[in-house]
């Protein structure tokens, strides 16, 4: 609670125009997420999208961590979805993940975590729609990251378990 206290006070002094303005909601929309993952309350889900937007908004194309905003976006719609499974709501994420992995280029460090969110969400959108599509795809994204997690990679024990889940 004190922690999220901190970042809404920092929004609330950073105006519109200030230049860390993007950040701070970005990081409150994070720990908002974070908060809905223990309490599963939808209202602060919600608030988390809403300043995901607004960072996203504040990172205009060519912005260096427009990609991070896309992800953020991303992964509020995925909560959501999975909270509330609504369908469009995952369509959306899918939409926003795919945006984010064009801008992480092969050998950027967040390529991995992208490749396997966007996998994640289509391999849930698989088999709710019975697209076997998405699934191959799925596949493909996760071999891919797995491509890159070598042996003693952090992420490598992950992406194999996103691997096997997707087949």
């Amino acid at each position: 609670d004190e922690a999220l206290l901190h970042l809404h006070e920092a929004a609330e002094l950073r105006p519109r125009r200030h230049p860390d303005r993007d950040e701070t909601v970005d990081n409150l929309g994070r720990a908002l997420r974070y908060r809905f993952r223990d309490e599963q309350s939808y209202a602060l889900l919600e608030q988390a999208f809403q300043l995901h937007q607004e960072a996203l908004e504040l990172r205009p194309d060519g912005h260096p961590e427009r990609a991070m905003a896309l992800a953020n976006t991303g992964l509020a719609l995925s909560d959501h979805y999975r909270k509330a499974q609504i369908a469009p709501t995952l369509g959306e994420a899918i939409k926003w993940h795919r945006q984010a992995l064009e801008l992480y280029p092969e050998g950027h460090p967040f390529r991995v975590e992208s490749l396997n969110r966007l996998g994640l969400d289509l391999v849930e959108q698989s088999r709710m729609l019975g697209d076997a599509a998405n699934l191959d795809e799925a596949v493909a994204l996760h071999q891919e990251a797995l491509s890159i997690c070598q042996a003693g990679h952090p992420d490598r024990a992950s992406t194999l378990a996103f691997l096997g889940f997707a087949m």
